[in-house]
């Protein structure tokens, strides 16, 4: 269709989906590790993200869409649908292994609040080991040379 000067203009409905409760700012997760920010300052609740917005927030797994119907299937218990003008898919990624023979076993991934949890208490281990411990970052980019910098002036103080 076309718009012109006269046409009125309608705000769209807005609703976000997301399986998890928090979003997660991956460029900050490191200083949750550390523990120089809040939980909330890196990963805040989507309903204190969103506050003050006309977007909806529903906590749900998408386990389908139906083009044809205009139509997306959630999951959150139980199965239902969503209707919708317009789609757009924002799946993200997850980080893997590659089928690096023993990295599923050894490693600890960084990718979420779990995550970072996970590895601060590894490290808590390793300030109590009684010997010299080294750490392997695996990964260049912000958040590996980041943590990287983060867990070595954390380990000139501890």
């Amino acid at each position: 269709p076309t718009i012109s000067a006269s046409t009125e203009f309608q705000k769209p409905i807005i609703t976000l989906l997301d399986s998890k409760e928090r979003f997660v700012f991956l460029p900050l997760l490191y200083e949750l590790c550390i523990d120089d920010a809040s939980l909330e300052e890196v990963a805040p609740t989507y309903k204190s993200l969103l506050k003050g917005t006309d977007i909806e927030f529903i906590q749900t797994s998408l386990v389908g869409v139906d083009v044809a119907q205009n139509e997306i299937y959630v999951n959150n218990g139980e199965e239902s649908q969503v209707a919708y003008d317009g789609l757009l898919l924002a799946t993200g990624v997850k980080a893997g292994t590659s089928g690096t023979p023993g990295a599923d076993e050894h490693t600890v991934s960084f990718g979420s609040v779990e995550d970072c949890y996970a590895l601060r208490k590894q490290l808590t281990l390793l300030d109590e080991a009684p010997t010299d411990s080294r750490v392997v970052v695996c990964g260049g980019g912000y958040t590996g040379v980041e943590l990287a910098l983060n867990l070595a002036s954390r380990s000139k103080t501890t």
